[in-house]
């Protein structure tokens, strides 16, 4: 077994972390090389990065993916048992993904957050834990019967005013070109 000479690790990786005065206390503390401590530390920062990336990677095909694709079996199959299922599924999932992108730019830093998300969505998407259908019951769907009126009634405010604004856009689209046409002929 060979043992890392720390005087062969290229400086400009572990001189990147040479300005923090834990080095010397940990040296002196435990008796390893400071420069070994640099280069732990730097092999943990990589580390936690291919984790976190690798981790964005399988929850994207976990989350998004792979219920796809099981929803697609589930509309094409006679029975109709797997729909509902399906259903609370992606019902759960869209407010967890809107919790989710606030939560990560908070906690994106934090050591196996990218793995503990992970485990989250195993726990949700999978069917033998019953994670959305827990989830569902105890807290989606509570919240929405008791704000559904609400919504509704928001919701068809917006669709008004989105179909009069696209009313309006298409009459000045409509008279802009009528009169460039106009001013064409003339």
């Amino acid at each position: 077994m060979t043992v890392l000479d720390p005087t062969s690790v290229p400086v400009n990786l572990t001189s990147l972390l040479e300005g923090f005065s834990c080095w010397e206390s940990l040296e002196n503390l435990t008796g390893i090389n400071r420069k070994y401590w640099r280069i732990g530390t730097l092999g943990l920062l990589v580390s936690l990065a291919v984790a976190h990336f690798a981790g964005s990677i399988l929850i994207g095909l976990l989350s998004w993916v792979y219920p796809a694709y099981a929803s697609f079996k589930a509309l094409e199959a006679p029975s109709r048992k797997d729909d509902k299922r399906w259903l609370i599924y992606w019902t759960v999932t869209a407010f967890i993904h809107t919790g989710v992108s606030i939560v990560d730019q908070i906690l994106f830093w934090v050591p196996f957050y990218s793995l503990l998300k992970l485990v989250f969505f195993i726990w949700l998407t999978m069917p033998w834990f019953g994670g959305a259908e827990l989830l569902y019951g105890q807290i989606v769907r509570p919240w929405l019967v008791w704000a559904e009126k609400d919504v509704d009634e928001r919701a068809e405010v917006l669709r008004q005013q989105l179909g009069h604004a696209a009313t309006n856009v298409a009459h000045q689209l409509l008279h802009t070109k009528s009169h460039a046409s106009a001013q064409k002929s003339k």
